[in-house]
């Protein structure tokens, strides 16, 4: 309805990427999800910048609070 572009975080086709990062240690996965973090980024400013309006699934917010959360719990 919006006529937005989705980005999803982390960004489409990562998936095998993700589930091998979700068996690693806590800061191999948070190293990821930041990594993707930055891709998404990079994404939604191109399609902003092209004019197109973005919506995303999750922000760079949400993983620095998890990795708050969890911290210490390695």
């Amino acid at each position: 309805r919006l006529g937005a572009a989705l980005v999803t975080n982390p960004p489409e086709g990562w998936s095998a990427r993700r589930e091998a990062a979700d068996r690693q240690s806590e800061p191999a996965r948070r190293a990821f999800y930041l990594c993707g973090n930055r891709a998404a980024v990079q994404e939604a400013n191109r399609l902003r910048a092209s004019g197109r309006p973005v919506v995303m699934d999750r922000s760079a917010a949400s993983t620095l609070a998890f990795g708050a959360a969890t911290a210490g719990r390695t």
